[in-house]
């Protein structure tokens, strides 16, 4: 499960050396209703990359914008056999198709949260300096929509800065520590795929609860 060198604004996910991927979040006012007309051709991501084999085979798009109430985010993904149903607890997602996006208030994950958005439900969960994970734990303001389109689906959604402000995700300089990811089922008895922006080479498997599995943004 689970933002260096320069800013990056369209590219594929990058490896991890001895500075986190950075990239810049524009402002923007978005309308959360599962439809990417108002965000404009700008995507900071075009592509994700394999966790387990680092290929990018990945065709999301990932955009990301801010206005002075809500931070709003864009997946678009391409997959031609969404697997989703019912969900009667979070748990229930654990096999559908999903994008990710997680914040840290720090590089040294103090504290950790992230939302896991499928076509039916959302898994989000937190977790403190303890390291213990609660999937009790809900962001409050998370807003979230995911349509079917020809190519796969579209999810878009917002958090409230002032939540976001509160959890101490966002630093004075409008730095945010952020993770994003996409699981994907093949559906068709092979194994789960994680796609990540960040692909950690330091690490001897793919771990999405791991500093070196996020970057940094900015809000700009």
């Amino acid at each position: 499960m689970a933002v260096g060198c320069a800013l990056l604004t369209s590219c594929a996910a990058p490896r991890i050396s001895s500075r986190a991927p950075q990239l810049e979040i524009p402002q923007g006012t978005i309308t959360v209703d599962g439809s990417a007309e108002d965000w404009g051709d700008y995507r900071q991501l075009t592509s994700l990359t394999s966790a387990h084999d680092h290929t990018t085979p990945d065709g999301t798009r990932v955009a990301l914008r801010y206005d002075n109430t809500k931070l709003y985010f864009l997946f678009e993904v391409t997959d031609p056999d969404i697997v989703s149903g019912k969900v009667e607890s979070e748990r229930d997602l654990f096999n559908h198709d999903r994008v990710e996006i997680f914040f840290s208030s720090d590089r040294k994950m103090s504290f950790y949260c992230g939302a896991e958005i499928s076509e039916t439900g959302v898994l989000d969960h937190g977790r403190d300096q303890s390291g213990k994970s609660s999937m009790d734990w809900n962001f409050k303001t998370l807003r979230h929509t995911t349509k079917r389109t020809a190519e796969g689906y579209v999810t878009e959604g917002s958090f409230d800065m002032e939540e976001l402000r509160e959890l101490g995700l966002i630093g004075r300089n409008g730095r945010v520590y952020i993770g994003i990811f996409r699981g994907d089922n093949p559906n068709d008895g092979t194994k789960y795929r994680w796609l990540s922006w960040v692909v950690a080479d330091k690490l001897q498997r793919p771990n999405f609860h791991h500093p070196y599995s996020q970057g940094v943004a900015y809000l700009r």
